[in-house]
């Protein structure tokens, strides 16, 4: 599920104006690949810049029956010196939805050195409340950050942060 789209750009870089919407699609469709390549069968909630809500987003997961529902995103603070990557979940889907996340958490720590912001309850976040299987919102660094811009709109890392969530949902699946 990459993030925003469409009529909502999601987080705004400060320094370069890049889109969150942008860096979610470009990651959802890396993800997306990476898992194909290992077997999976992945449905996307959106392939385009398109505006999708919040609640068919869940409702697309949940009526395909998904297994799993990945959210992708960047983040924003009003502070410029924090960052690090975090993922989010609601107690409300699954008990199992704080595992997945921090399996997820812990290779994209190891894999990007970057700042481990935790996992973090968010019980009132609609794709993650709303979806019936496991569901982790991923935020992969922060806009608000000049450094963290800066990186990830590099290929390269977010080839290694999709590879990242790539192995925390193997290690989850495990």
């Amino acid at each position: 599920d990459p993030g925003h789209g469409g009529k909502d750009p999601g987080a705004i870089g400060k320094t370069t104006g890049i889109y969150e919407k942008i860096l979610a699609l470009r990651s959802g469709l890396m993800l997306k690949k990476e898992l194909e390549n290992e077997g999976f069968k992945v449905y996307m909630t959106r392939s385009t810049d398109e505006y999708i809500s919040l609640y068919e987003r869940a409702n697309m997961a949940n009526e395909l029956g998904a297994n799993l529902f990945i959210s992708m995103h960047f983040n924003a603070h009003s502070k410029s010196s924090i960052k690090g990557v975090e993922v989010l979940y609601s107690p409300y889907t699954t008990k199992r939805s704080d595992v997945l996340s921090k399996d997820i958490l812990n290779e994209l720590v190891a894999d990007l050195g970057a700042v481990n912001r935790g996992t973090v309850e968010r019980p009132n976040l609609i794709v993650i409340r709303e979806t019936t299987m496991p569901a982790a919102l991923v935020e992969m660094g922060f806009l608000s950050n000049p450094d963290e811009e800066a990186l990830v709109q590099q290929n390269w890392y977010l080839e290694k942060a999709v590879n990242a969530i790539k192995n925390g949902i193997i290690e989850f699946l495990d």
